[in-house]
């Protein structure tokens, strides 16, 4: 029995003797980032041929995008804060924010087709004090993209303010 492996309606492997009744594997390399259909063809030796079902799977190698927008790094906020975000990828599943490298919300049924998913979540701090958020995105092929942290202050106090010179009500 001799087979073919034909992907997209090229046949990309040809196997002479093929064994019968015995599981095969075989790798095939180099095949771009889409969609792609397979199917195997075997003839035997008397010229009966059969053809196997069409089958569909996809090859995804390319890491998400993800970049953050607020707050920027290095800034000075209040405690109620709005953490934006911009995440696209042909097949995103899920987007992940960590606060000080602890998860805080994952977001999940983003927009695919590699449109860019603005993601805005608002949170409310306890403390004033520096702290770091990032994000991890996945696609549906598991590539992950963490991007690098950015750090933050929450400060919620006034400044103070100290009349000195001149005095109330004085003429100068």
């Amino acid at each position: 029995v001799s087979c073919n492996i034909t992907i997209d309606g090229v046949v990309n492997i040809s196997i002479n003797e093929s064994p019968i009744n015995i599981l095969n594997n075989y790798s095939i390399s180099g095949l771009a980032n889409s969609i792609h259909r397979w199917n195997i063809t075997c003839i035997d030796n008397a010229s009966n041929v059969n053809v196997s079902e069409t089958r569909i799977f996809a090859v995804d190698t390319i890491m998400p995008n993800v970049i953050l927008n607020s707050p920027i790094n290095l800034s000075n906020t209040t405690r109620t804060i709005t953490f934006s975000y911009n995440a696209s990828d042909l097949n995103m599943q899920t987007c992940r924010l960590f606060i000080n490298e602890t998860l805080n919300t994952s977001t999940t049924n983003l927009n695919m087709n590699n449109a860019t998913n603005t993601i805005n979540v608002s949170l409310t701090f306890g403390l004033d004090g520096n702290w770091t958020w990032n994000v991890s995105c996945n696609d549906t092929a598991n590539n992950i993209f963490s991007v690098a942290s950015y750090i933050f202050t929450t400060d919620s106090i006034a400044p103070t303010i100290g009349l000195n010179i001149p005095l109330n009500s004085t003429w100068i």
